[in-house]
């Protein structure tokens, strides 16, 4: 074999080893901020729990969730309710890329942090199945660990929205049509990439620190934005039980 296909060949293998080296590392890369999805979850399932009464009041389902929140993070969520409708109102609509977009031109987050919530967006808005989402949403995640035009508590927000995502996706994958008392008006609700992606506008606008408090004011904001989106703006009509809402 002469000296040339030889070293073809060798770089062939060097190629393929380091492929699956990244596959593998892809696979078994964890997202460090993958409780904030789960909590997201959590207070999901707290809002429906009991809902086959007859009413229930968005107040209820507020209090229930920050006193929630608060124990797990022991931290204080400072909005009160009126408070954070009107950030959810303000954003109730908006893509993440849109509103990404918002917060680059109010200086709130850079260039690398916007260009990876408009690849998430695009993620989301692909309607992939399950396991394919959270391929993909895993694969995102370990992009985001070597990307190097963002620092560590840059990434963090990044981490957080994708947590949101890929528990959100998850969530609304089995629960879109029986989540708070739905009436089965499935001809009116959007894709559930719709709800998923409020979700995560939600966890952006809280990790951006607007009230001081990033890590309960994403969770908080990003489930109650989940109520809103479901119940009044991707599936309008859905939620008739719930007192106070849309």
């Amino acid at each position: 074999m002469n000296k040339a296909l030889t070293l073809a060949l060798s770089l062939l293998i060097f190629i393929s080893c380091n492929k699956n080296a990244s596959h593998v590392d892809s696979v078994k890369f964890e997202n460090p901020y993958s409780s904030f999805g789960q909590q997201h979850n959590d207070l999901l399932i707290l809002a429906n729990k009991n809902q086959d009464k007859s009413t229930k009041s968005l107040e209820s389902i507020f209090n229930a969730m920050v006193t929630l929140v608060e124990k797990n993070n022991n931290e204080k969520y400072e909005l009160s309710l009126d408070e954070t409708l009107e950030i959810i109102e303000k954003f109730n609509g908006e893509t993440i890329s849109s509103y990404a977009k918002q917060l680059n031109q109010d200086a709130l987050i850079n260039e690398g942090q916007l260009k990876k919530l408009i690849e998430l967006d695009g993620i989301l808005a692909t309607e992939s199945s399950e396991q394919n989402m959270i391929k993909e949403i895993r694969d995102f995640d370990f992009s985001v660990a070597n990307d190097n035009s963002m620092t560590e508590p840059e990434k963090k927000l990044i981490y957080i929205a994708s947590s949101v995502a890929r528990s959100s996706s998850e969530f609304w994958a089995s629960n879109q049509n029986t989540f708070l008392n739905d009436n089965g008006n499935k001809a009116s609700c959007k894709r559930r990439w719709c709800i998923a992606a409020l979700d995560v506008v939600g966890a952006v606008a809280g990790a951006v620190g607007i009230s001081g408090t990033p890590i309960v004011d994403a969770v908080v904001l990003s489930a109650l934005a989940s109520v809103a989106g479901k119940c009044c703006f991707c599936c309008p009509g859905s939620c008739p039980n719930v007192e106070g809402l849309c």
